[in-house]
C-alpha cells in the first residue's frame, strides 16, 4: 500500500515530516494527505521520491496519474 510505504520509507530513513518537507520542497500538509491515501500531484510525488532517494514506483505504485510531467530537478 502506497501509504504505508511513503511513510514507511521516511521513518525507516529516520526523518520527521518537517525534515521531508525541507529537503523534498513539498508541504507537510501535502506529505501527511499523501501517507494518508490522499491524492497528490505527480510532481511533488517524484520530490518525495527524489528526496527519500527511492524510485517513484516503490513509493506510488498504484497511485493515480494526474498527467503533469514529472520534474526532476
Amino acid at each position: 500500500m502506497a501509504i504505508t510505504r511513503l511513510r514507511e520509507t521516511r521513518q525507516n530513513q529516520g526523518l520527521t515530516l518537517l525534515q521531508l518537507s525541507f529537503r523534498a520542497h513539498v508541504s507537510v500538509s501535502s506529505i501527511v494527505r499523501a501517507e494518508k491515501g490522499g491524492t497528490i500531484e505527480r510532481r511533488l510525488r517524484g520530490r518525495l521520491a527524489q528526496a527519500l532517494k527511492t524510485p517513484l514506483s516503490e513509493l506510488f505504485p498504484e497511485g493515480p496519474d494526474d498527467g503533469a510531467p514529472l520534474v526532476t530537478g
